[in-house]
């Protein structure tokens, strides 16, 4: 896989070179209008340059969408069992506003999206950018998980300062000196709470929040998780003039790792279920 990403990675750099090279030449012809060198010689350089930056810009755009269908969709089907990878959709406004987590605003855009299964417990999950006026209101990543029975009341956990949106649930101060830093809680049934926060949910919690720098919510409703992370950038983006990091792909698969520990330890945890 190294290899792998050694390809895009020069495919890259050229077509960079070319919009660089482009751009110059545009520049050195704007610059002869100026002091008024001969005229077909502005025009083969203006000409020339607009054609490089444009092929340039063409050839990484082919890059980008490559590099999401073949490397990406491979790095996915190594770390996720029964991996989908649709990098041109993503969650449904319903779904995602149905986290509680999220702002609602007509600027929503979701992408990226991922299906697979950890641990025997499908998800879904994608990027999800949302605006107003320029500024992020939201800009990260969303999964949603769904167990194959009901939690025990709906319950919020969240770095925020606000109350969650849209939800009217009691904070259960009390519970929450056990969670990391600042984090609070709002739960419809404190005793699930109680059960819920246990020593495998913290330390699984601990280790994502290290990571991620206070940007983690968690809300559990019906049969399901929704677990938002905002990291404020594109998950899978081959971004312009910005180094192809091998160690910054793999990212993903280290949250994921994480991740499937706060999975399980909610899996396991038949406390926080309704009995039959």
């Amino acid at each position: 896989m190294q290899k792998h990403i050694q390809q895009f990675r020069i495919k890259k750099i050229i077509a960079e070179a070319m919009m660089i090279f482009g751009a110059v030449l545009l520049i050195l012809g704007l610059i002869g209008l100026l002091y008024e060198f001969r005229e077909i010689i502005l025009v083969f350089a203006v000409t020339t340059g607009l054609i490089a930056i444009l092929l340039g810009f063409s050839n990484f755009s082919s890059l980008k969408d490559n590099f999401k269908a073949d490397f990406i969709d491979d790095l996915l089907k190594t770390h996720v069992v029964n991996s989908a990878y649709d990098p041109h959709h993503g969650m449904t406004e319903k779904q995602a506003y149905d986290s509680h987590l999220l702002p609602q605003d007509k600027s929503f855009r979701a992408y990226d999206m991922v299906a697979g299964a950890i641990r025997n417990v499908a998800f879904l999950s994608s990027d999800i950018k949302i605006k107003e006026a320029e500024v992020n209101l939201f800009f990260g990543r969303l999964f949603m998980f769904e167990f194959n029975r009901p939690f025990q009341g709906e319950t919020i956990i969240q770095p925020h300062k606000e109350k969650p949106f849209e939800r009217v649930l009691t904070r259960r101060k009390s519970l929450e000196k056990n969670l990391p830093e600042s984090y609070q809680v709002y739960a419809s049934n404190k005793k699930t709470v109680e059960a819920l926060l246990d020593e495998s949910f913290i330390k699984a919690l601990e280790a994502l929040n290290q990571v991620h720098q206070k940007r983690v919510s968690i809300t559990l409703i019906t049969s399901k998780v929704y677990l938002s992370i905002q990291d404020l950038k594109n998950t899978f983006e081959m971004r312009l003039f910005k180094p192809l990091h091998h160690k910054e792909l793999w990212l993903y698969a280290k949250d994921m790792a994480l991740i499937e520990k706060l999975i399980l330890a909610m899996r396991d945890n038949e406390k926080i279920f309704k009995t039959e």
